[in-house]
């Protein structure tokens, strides 16, 4: 009987210590922050017969973007792309491209982010 008290505690040890093992790395684990919803490509389209502008803003998650304007006017084509940083709060966009910061308010809704871009109220869909 002694024996087996002896392989007992030794197994019991064996077990303690893996139990250790998984609550030290189960505690370590980096919560993952939640991902904005705003994170993603959005794409807003315009169109008249001889005009047509495409806006496409890129969100990254780490607070970078792009913005893409394609322009065609009576045929011609123009397009600008722009890097910019950005962040939300309280349902304000804050967008900063160069020196210039502009806050709109925003709101999703599905597949759909309404805000202010450039001085123009847009609805513009998730790609």
């Amino acid at each position: 009987m002694a024996n087996q008290l002896k392989k007992m505690g030794k197994f019991g040890s064996i077990g303690a210590f893996v139990a250790l093992v998984l609550m030290l790395s189960i505690a370590c684990q980096k919560e993952e922050e939640p991902v904005d919803p705003i994170v993603g490509t959005w794409e807003y389209v315009e169109s008249t017969e001889d005009f047509s502008r495409t806006v496409t803003l890129t969100f990254n998650a780490d607070k970078s973007g792009l913005s893409r304007i394609s322009y065609v006017i009576y045929g011609d084509t123009d397009e600008r792309n722009n890097n910019f940083t950005y962040s939300t709060k309280n349902g304000i966009l804050t967008i900063i491209i160069g020196f210039e910061i502009t806050d709109s308010p925003y709101s999703i809704s599905e597949n759909q982010l309404t805000t202010t871009f450039q001085g123009d109220l847009m609805v513009l869909t998730r790609k």
